[in-house]
């Protein structure tokens, strides 16, 4: 007896130890989170204005648009080095995020702010929660610890960090993508139905559904076309002429004027500043053609590679993540305009990217993917990056020139980093499977 107990015991202290480490990690986690989330409660949170004045907007009847036109009619762009029109962010999503923030447009600014942080913090604890419970190989007591620590490093994200400071939604946006991602996994219409919800506030995120349709996941497309056309009725809030602004706002969002600024860090944008005229920038030719030339080819590569690395047929949930995490690059890759606080986004590839290396069959190749990833990773997390795609705001002097110009592309290299990281990772999975 005496020696079956002697053996127990070092199991005994294993576990322990491991309760003791994941308490540790969970304490450390919530100090993180508490701390950042203490210093965003300082800060403005402008773009969470804008959201604030277009709910504003619809319950009282003005029109929601009319300051987004006043920066098309001064062919303002983001940080644009001249007298802004107006002093605030302008509302230039759908009607439909106006309608979901109708409640708290009964509050102060500052109080609604403050749920809307609240709300923002919910988010990230979701998408760290739905990856620890569905997606990673987590035992159940361990939930909740890899929870608060997935949900430290996400805020620890520079893009996120980001969100934080500004009340961009693109967190909330992020747990929706998160939640279709789950829900496919599980066989779930509710795919569509999440995916729909994150496209009714950026539509953008639609090319999504051709995912669900490359996997012939059709109940799901069913479900998202059934709630898109629920979520089209906020439309007939705005009537006739706000729907006429609001096309007239996506159209200017999404053009070249507004595409050019060092903000947006999609290959698009980093063309038109190397081969247009610009305010921000002197180009190395002036040759528009060239720059949406480079553009369809962009999308005719993202393209083909996607269809190399996603199976067409059932896959274990974490191939299935990674795959979906590509699908969520090509949106950025493809788009006519990706800014730092959307490539929080990326935090599903990220994740997906390491669950499949990590959690795999071990080599030498997985474990220097591993440490590329998370060189990108902290690559994409530095506090000053966003101050390089400005090219630390010398086009406030005047156009930036010469080889500086490529300094506004710094987010854009770490996009393009993690893109092939995870095409080879889903590459090595696709043919282990």
């Amino acid at each position: 007896m005496s020696a079956i107990v002697a053996r127990r015991r070092p199991f005994v202290l294993r576990f322990n130890l491991h309760l003791v480490a994941a308490a540790v990690l969970t304490l450390v986690g919530l100090a993180v989170l508490a701390s950042l989330f203490a210093r965003a409660v300082t800060l403005t949170r402008g773009d969470f204005d804008a959201y604030y004045a277009g709910a504003t907007a619809l319950r009282t009847g003005a029109p929601m648009y009319t300051d987004a036109l006043t920066w098309r009619d001064a062919g303002y762009s983001t940080m644009f080095p001249g007298p802004k029109p107006i002093p605030n962010s302008p509302y230039v999503y759908p009607p439909a995020l106006a309608v979901a923030l109708l409640p708290l447009s009964f509050l102060s600014p500052y109080t609604a702010g403050l749920v809307w942080l609240g709300l923002i913090a919910l988010s990230i604890l979701g998408t760290a929660y739905l990856f620890a419970r569905f997606i990673l190989p987590v035992p159940r007591r361990y939930v909740v610890p890899t929870t608060v620590c997935i949900g430290a490093l996400m805020a620890l994200f520079q893009p996120v960090r980001t969100v934080l400071s500004t009340g961009q939604i693109d967190s909330v946006l992020l747990l929706l993508l998160t939640a279709s991602l789950v829900a496919f996994g599980r066989r779930s219409v509710w795919a569509g139905v999440f995916l729909a919800m994150a496209v009714a506030i950026k539509p953008t995120l639609g090319v999504l559904v051709l995912f669900l349709l490359w996997k012939r996941a059709y109940r799901s497309f069913a479900a998202f076309v059934a709630v898109s056309a629920v979520l089209v009725l906020p439309w007939f809030l705005v009537g006739l002429d706000g729907i006429r602004d609001y096309v007239a706002v996506a159209a200017y969002w999404s053009s070249p004027t507004f595409g050019v600024t060092p903000v947006n860090q999609a290959p698009y944008g980093f063309f038109l500043r190397l081969f247009t005229v610009n305010a921000f920038t002197v180009p190395i030719v002036d040759a528009p053609l060239v720059a949406k030339v480079l553009q369809l080819a962009v999308i005719a590569v993202v393209a083909v590679l996607l269809a190399l690395s996603v199976h067409r047929s059932e896959v274990p949930m974490r191939q299935l993540a990674l795959e979906y995490g590509l699908a969520v690059i090509a949106t950025l890759l493809t788009g006519t305009l990706s800014e730092d606080n959307h490539f929080t986004y990326l935090v599903l590839p990220i994740l997906a990217a390491f669950g499949v290396l990590v959690f795999g069959p071990r080599s030498r190749a997985s474990l220097g993917l591993i440490a590329a990833l998370a060189v990108v990773v902290v690559y994409l997390s530095q506090p000053g990056l966003t101050a390089l795609d400005l090219a630390n705001f010398e086009f406030w002097q005047g156009p930036v020139r010469g080889a500086r110009v490529f300094l506004t592309g710094a987010h854009l290299y770490g996009l393009l980093a993690l893109a092939a990281l995870a095409f080879v990772a889903a590459r090595r999975t696709r043919r282990a499977s």
